[in-house]
């Protein structure tokens, strides 16, 4: 059976999972599941957590890893294990680079670093307890999948700028491969096919936690955007969901982010650029000095800059956020990309700076 599987926002990937026993009911039918919706969508892992199940359960198959690799072909060829419980007791050895994806993030890959030896306890089919050392591609895989059931994504071990900005540039790939049309810019299509994941990192700047959903027919409304966030009508849905949901709740702590959220979908819609501009400056107003007026205030600078083509208004946006919030996460994003507009920096050389420089300030 092919599960479908969860898309990003959906707050099952932020919650850890639970241990299971060995009378967890249909395990079998579940584990060869996952290992059909795995294989079906071409990934090498996939955690319970991305079907929607919060259980302590993924599935490894790193055999798409041997291709072109000469040291570990063998090891990888063979590796294939379902991880029941699992905890990694230690990880250790010098951080490296590799480029992930993930199948609840379609489209979106990017350089993470992780530490190249792990040592973990788990369970298998059988529930026989097994405590190893994996090292490389292996551990790294085991990584990615072991984060899904602790509730973390690998977007979470990205920075702001490179969650908000690398994403849109040569990194950014559509299964493996460059979108039609991709240039050495952000591209305002671009900034439109992820602007959903940007949204939902930017309501925290990478920190916050996504908000529980707010019922179950914004959630089904919020489903049906997810599965084609280009389809207009969809969009208008979702964001007129939203919008009548802030009114009915003004007082819920939620509202502010709906709220945020809803001019932000309305803002992928073809015409209503401008629309979302003024939407956003009432945002900033309206919940002065909540964090939502904070990101409305970077949003109408963004909005100016990738979905209106408006550099003077966009410079200008960015300027006054830096000044207004010297202390904020969000000033470094706001300042590389006025350094874009303001010396006309081709993207990719600024990318690759500010990656050097995460990169020395992960490994001092």
């Amino acid at each position: 059976m092919i599960f479908p599987i969860v898309a990003y926002g959906d707050p099952v990937l932020k919650k850890k999972a639970q241990r299971i026993e060995s009378d967890h009911p249909g395990l079998d039918s579940l584990i060869a599941g996952m290992y059909e919706t795995m294989y079906n969508a071409q990934g090498v892992g996939l955690a319970a957590p991305q079907i929607g199940r919060p259980i302590r359960l993924f599935v490894v198959d790193a055999a798409p890893f041997a291709e072109g690799e000469e040291e570990d072909a063998e090891a990888l060829k063979a590796f294939k294990k379902t991880f029941i419980n699992a905890e990694i007791l230690e990880e250790s050895g010098d951080p490296w680079s590799f480029t992930e994806g993930c199948l609840s993030i379609p489209e979106i890959r990017e350089d993470v670093q992780r530490q190249a030896q792990i040592r973990i306890r788990y369970q298998d089919e059988e529930f026989e307890t097994h405590e190893e050392t994996y090292s490389g591609l292996i551990a790294r895989v085991i990584q990615h999948e072991y984060d899904h059931i602790e509730g973390r994504l690998f977007t979470d071990k990205l920075s702001p700028l490179k969650e908000a900005v690398a994403q849109g540039t040569t990194e950014f790939h559509c299964k493996g491969k460059d979108p039609p049309g991709l240039s050495h810019e952000i591209s305002t299509g671009q900034v439109r096919g992820f602007s959903l994941i940007l949204l939902c990192t930017l309501l925290g700047c990478g920190q916050r936690e996504a908000q529980e959903p707010a019922g179950p027919d914004l959630k089904a409304s919020e489903q049906l955007y997810l599965s084609d966030p280009t389809d207009s009508a969809l969009a208008r849905a979702y964001a007129a969901d939203l919008d009548r949901w802030v009114r009915a709740h003004p007082q819920d702590s939620i509202s502010p982010y709906h709220a945020l959220r809803s001019v932000l979908v309305m803002r992928s819609i073809p015409g209503r650029e401008l629309e979302a501009v003024v939407a956003l400056q009432k945002l900033s107003r309206r919940y002065a000095p909540h964090e939502v007026s904070v990101e409305a205030e970077f949003q109408t600078a963004f909005t100016w800059d990738e979905f209106i083509g408006h550099t003077e208004k966009a410079k200008e946006g960015y300027a006054e956020f830096i000044a207004a919030h010297p202390d904020h996460p969000r000033k470094e994003t706001a300042s590389g990309l006025l350094r874009i507009l303001s010396e006309e920096l081709p993207l990719e050389d600024l990318v690759e700076q500010w990656k050097k420089q995460n990169t020395e300030t992960t490994n001092p």
